[in-house]
């Protein structure tokens, strides 16, 4: 993925590009809606049938895989790539 379209995403999210770990990639912090809290939305990079679904660190996509912050980011996110991933975001959601 071209680093400016990302750096891009994560600035118009209000977010911070972060580098990429062992287990996902495209990382971006983003604030919380108070602003007290941040989490991390990035793709899975584990591997297996998960590898590339955009995840939130936040407690309802750990505890029900919805969440507002993906909600918002998704038409965002698309720019970014793999579609395929996009629509099991959606439809875990």
């Amino acid at each position: 993925m071209a680093h400016a379209l990302f750096a891009s995403v994560a600035q118009s999210t209000g977010g911070i590009a972060l580098a990429d770990n062992n287990s996902h990639v495209n990382r971006i912090q983003i604030p919380n809606s108070k602003g007290t809290k941040s989490y991390i939305v990035a793709q899975n990079n584990r591997g297996g049938s998960d590898q590339g679904r955009w995840e939130c660190s936040c407690p309802g996509w750990c505890g029900h895989r919805k969440c507002k912050h993906l909600t918002a980011m998704l038409p965002m996110l698309s720019q970014l790539g793999q579609p395929d991933k996009l629509a099991l975001a959606f439809a875990s959601m």
